[in-house]
């Protein structure tokens, strides 16, 4: 039986995302998105 597909914008309760495990005020987060703006 074909249903509705699930949203992929919502998070599962047990899917956790890699940002929620990143410290973004890590230096190593804080040089890649420095380097990141350079680049443009």
């Amino acid at each position: 039986m074909i249903g509705k597909s699930p949203n992929q914008n919502q998070r599962d309760l047990f899917h956790l995302l890699l940002i929620d495990f990143i410290d973004t005020n890590h230096e190593l987060v804080l040089l890649s998105n420095k380097n990141r703006l350079e680049l443009f």
